[in-house]
């Protein structure tokens, strides 16, 4: 295993989460690390990519690449090179659904895991939090068709074994993702804006950037649905306290 961050969401523009990046730059252990960006669930929109540019690279010091896979010309062993280059990817939020087919259509899923079995650290805010786990539950729009769904279970890349709700502090997806925990009998990972969880080895962290922000473990027990808060504390806790009943 690596190192991956999973944030429950915050605008990266406003700085809401900035606690959480500069966890994720200290994490790599290097004053300049090699940033790569992967825009793709925002259609890798210009200015999502040059908001990253300003604050991981003219704030935090990352060195920023970008992986850009709408418009894509380039080859294959290219795109594999930009992964394998990396210190951290970063996954930007957006449509959930089109940002793993994409990454699947162009075969790159074990490049990533390669990346990340080497030690590059594996991010991302909202989509790009939910793509890392198993499942998720996820209010997503066709993006051929433009029309909004409800919210509904995507399989992601089943780094972390459990299903995830970024935005957790929303309470629609609060509710919505309840009843999916209790309908499927999976442990539940929900995330709140301003909030993260590191997941080390066979560790994790909680880390906030506003003391309000809460991660919680969520399960069914007889039929009900539990729900416990992580506590937000300078040491890891073993992962198998999170993933396991």
């Amino acid at each position: 295993m690596g190192t991956l961050f999973a944030i429950g969401g915050g605008e990266i523009s406003r700085l809401e989460a900035l606690a959480i990046d500069e966890a994720i730059v200290k994490a790599s252990g290097k004053s300049n690390p090699k940033l790569l960006f992967i825009p793709t669930a925002s259609n890798d929109h210009p200015g999502y990519i040059q908001t990253i540019q300003n604050v991981y690279g003219k704030q935090l010091g990352c060195v920023v690449d970008v992986l850009q896979l709408i418009d894509n010309d380039k080859q294959h062993e290219d795109l594999q090179r930009q992964i394998m280059d990396a210190d951290i990817i970063y996954v930007g939020g957006g449509n959930t659904q089109k940002l793993l087919d994409v990454i699947k259509q162009f075969q790159l899923e074990d490049t990533i895991k390669k990346s990340y079995q080497n030690g590059t650290i594996l991010s991302g805010v909202s989509a790009g939090s939910l793509c890392w786990f198993r499942l998720g539950s996820s209010e997503t729009t066709d993006y051929n068709t433009s029309e909004q769904s409800m919210y509904k279970i995507i399989e992601g890349l089943n780094f972390i074994d459990a299903m995830h709700c970024p935005h957790y502090n929303e309470v629609d997806a609060h509710i919505d993702f309840d009843q999916k925990i209790i309908k499927n009998d999976s442990i539940g990972i929900g995330i709140e804006d301003h909030c993260a969880i590191e997941f080390k080895d066979n560790m994790y962290k909680v880390h906030k950037s506003k003391p309000h922000a809460k991660a919680f473990k969520v399960y069914k027990h007889n039929n009900d649905i539990i729900r416990e808060e992580l506590v937000n504390t300078s040491d890891y806790t073993l992962i198998d306290s999170l993933l396991k009943k």
